[in-house]
């Protein structure tokens, strides 16, 4: 380690792995497992991947047995049922970026010359700064301890659920701080809406979007959206208001007031849930996108847009 000189920590860390594995003639993955038993528990971050799919690298302080790295679709299983994983993520102060949970800030993520999201170098080196922590936990097999080696019994499923350490320091730091300026734009643009209708024509107008346009975007008819716009008595469906929310990729927090404003809620059901999942991580996706994230979770989707399948997405098949 000493003879990298002043590389920096993330980069020494991964050389190391990558000088080990090829010193023994291993893989990198093996090199990094022996690495982190004799101590350098840092390279956890080095070898991940998600549905075959590496995950670009960042510098771990966890123990072997939690992880800042999930599956979305497993996060998405895990935000159906556990209320306080839900609670968080509706906060809208974190972001699923490169198979993450990270808080939205500048520092932490940046956008590529494609405009594609990915975490910055300071947030792959601080990663208990600003991302959520998952706990790898077995079900349906029994988990032994045998000559130092944790070993699986037949049919057990390793699934990473939501801890709590790390919500504490997270919520009360910069995410907040997020949510604060949030929560003040809001209240400047609160005046200008009162009503479902009198809202869908200025968010219409603040995104520069025509009835033809949003018609086109959505999938629902003009005359849905002139309803929308103009009709107080007219009861549109969820799926359709969730539709205007991802098309105009409104911010969590405005589309949670959009909706309501609306004639129709959010209940408590699954499809709801994956909804209300969508308009806070999704929202800069087309509908399309959406709804073909919708179908691949067995859930209905809004509209009857369906893009293809995307093979770059983190969302497990």
């Amino acid at each position: 380690m000493a003879s990298y000189g002043q590389m920096k920590p993330l980069e020494k860390t991964k050389r190391l792995v990558d000088d080990m594995a090829n010193y023994f003639g291993t893989t990198k993955t093996m090199a990094a497992r022996r690495l982190y038993d004799f101590g350098y528990t840092n390279v956890n971050g080095i070898i991940q991947y998600i549905d075959g799919r590496k995950v670009p690298v960042y510098l771990s302080d966890l123990p072997s047995n939690k992880t800042y790295t999930i599956n979305e679709k497993d996060a998405i299983k895990e935000y159906l049922s556990n209320p306080k994983f839900q609670k968080i993520l509706d906060l809208g102060i974190f972001e699923y970026v490169e198979g993450h949970y990270c808080l939205r800030s500048s520092e932490y993520i940046a956008r590529d010359q494609f405009g594609v999201k990915h975490l910055t170098y300071y947030a792959r080196e601080h990663m208990s700064e600003c991302c959520l922590v998952f706990e790898y936990k077995y079900d349906k097999g029994v988990v032994g301890l045998v000559g130092g080696v944790l070993h699986k019994g037949s049919g057990t499923t390793k699934t990473a659920r939501y801890d709590t350490s790390s919500e504490k320091v997270l919520v009360t730091k910069r995410g907040m701080e997020f949510r604060r300026q949030i929560e003040q734009e809001m209240a400047e643009e609160r005046a200008l809406r009162y009503t479902y209708n009198i809202m869908t024509v200025n968010l219409m107008k603040q995104k520069h979007m025509t009835i033809g346009k949003l018609s086109e975007e959505t999938g629902l008819s003009t005359d849905t959206i002139e309803a929308m716009r103009n009709n107080h008595e007219k009861v549109f469906k969820i799926e359709s208001v969730v539709a205007v929310c991802i098309a105009l990729h409104l911010l969590p927090e405005v589309s949670r007031e959009y909706i309501d404003k609306a004639p129709s809620k959010l209940i408590d059901t699954t499809n709801m849930g994956l909804y209300r999942y969508a308009i806070n991580h999704w929202y800069e996706k087309s509908v399309a996108e959406v709804n073909r994230l919708l179908l691949e979770c067995g859930s209905t989707p809004l509209t009857n847009l369906i893009s293809e399948p995307n093979e770059e997405a983190y969302l497990g098949a």
